[in-house]
């Protein structure tokens, strides 16, 4: 039986079986799918991705990044180290304002 078909089914009991305003036909039908994940089997699908190109650099094994695109190793790292300086041009100039502030205040 499907999924959609063994949901229905549970929806159905559950609106039969709850009282007079005990939830709206939405809480029920989620309670439903609740119940039939809870009970379902574990398929062997395969799982699917959707996904285009090849993996990101980040996610390449190290030897893999190290034999074919060394380059890119050293292109991050530059990237890396224009991000420390950017951060620390900032905490010079909220330092600047912070000295200035406790000089003139």
């Amino acid at each position: 039986m499907s999924k959609a078909k063994k949901i229905q089914q549970v929806f159905a009991l559950l609106n039969a079986s709850a009282p007079e305003g005990y939830a709206s036909h939405g809480q029920l039908l989620t309670d439903a799918n609740s119940l039939v994940n809870l009970f379902e089997e574990p398929s062997n699908e395969p799982y699917f991705e959707m996904r285009i190109g090849g993996r990101h650099f980040d996610q390449w094994a190290t030897d893999v990044a190290m034999n074919n695109g060394p380059w890119r190793l050293v292109s991050e790292e530059r990237c890396v180290v224009e991000v420390l300086e950017l951060e620390d041009e900032r905490f010079e100039d909220v330092y600047r304002q912070a000295k200035y502030l406790m000089e003139y205040a």
